[in-house]
């Protein structure tokens, strides 16, 4: 049995960025806007990850600031839905 120190297992692997786009795809078939914390919690990547592949094919729509929370959302691009 070996004592050597072990990486962390990891919930948030890098999947293929084409699969990502694909599951992208169907989270904005099913509802027009998405907040990024609901993306990351739905496709479980890291963050930046989801962020950096959503704006291919999202643009970001800045929160409001009236309300009690402010929450920016994407929402497909134009060119994206055809």
């Amino acid at each position: 049995m070996s004592m050597g120190i072990r990486e962390p297992k990891s919930d948030n692997a890098e999947m293929p960025q084409d699969q990502l786009l694909d599951a992208l795809s169907q989270a904005f078939r099913e509802y027009k806007y998405w907040p990024l914390s609901a993306l990351k919690l739905r496709l479980r990547q890291p963050e930046s990850y989801i962020r950096e592949t959503v704006e291919k094919i999202a643009v970001l729509i800045p929160g409001s600031d009236s309300g009690d929370e402010p929450c920016a959302t994407y929402q497909l691009k134009a060119e994206a839905a055809e």
